[in-house]
């Protein structure tokens, strides 16, 4: 009887070749080995009579909860167990209803301005202003400067 690491080897064996197959990238093909073999990592310790939606919702759930990764992480394996199950088990996964990671909502700041910048007051003493209202204010003040001093701004 073959050991766990073995059948692990097989199946990413199995995996090296569809990739190379569909002349995806050599780091295409590093990532999604990398997060397959944690994937039947974490597998090997669920019940087999588990069907594949739950066990691919309980790794990324547990990937979310437990490791807090990133939701662009999350995604990297996400892509790469559903690779393994379309194109090389060629089995199709229903509903994946797992607990996602998301990104911080935060405002895009403009750079803080230094002690000589025309636009300090208007950065409320350094402090950055939305990137929005920056892109505003730089409009509409070079639209009302003649063309060579626009220039001038620009080019330095």
């Amino acid at each position: 009887m073959k050991t766990r690491d073995q059948l692990v080897e097989k199946q990413l064996l199995r995996v090296r070749d569809v990739i190379r197959l569909q002349h995806k990238a050599v780091s295409t093909e590093n990532c999604y080995l990398g997060w397959l073999r944690r994937y039947f990592r974490y597998v090997f310790g669920l019940p087999r009579e588990l069907p594949s939606e739950k066990k691919f919702e309980a790794f990324l759930t547990m990937l979310a909860r437990e490791l807090d990764v990133a939701e662009d992480t999350q995604n990297q394996a996400f892509n790469a167990i559903l690779f393994f199950y379309r194109d090389v088990e060629k089995k199709q996964i229903g509903n994946v209803d797992a607990l996602r990671a998301t990104r911080p909502k935060h405002i895009r700041r403009a750079p803080k301005t230094t002690a000589g910048s025309p636009w300090r007051p208007m950065t409320r003493a350094g402090v950055g202003i939305p990137t929005a209202s920056a892109s505003r204010i730089i409009m509409v003040t070079s639209s009302r400067w003649p063309v060579s001093a626009r220039c001038l701004t620009w080019s330095a």
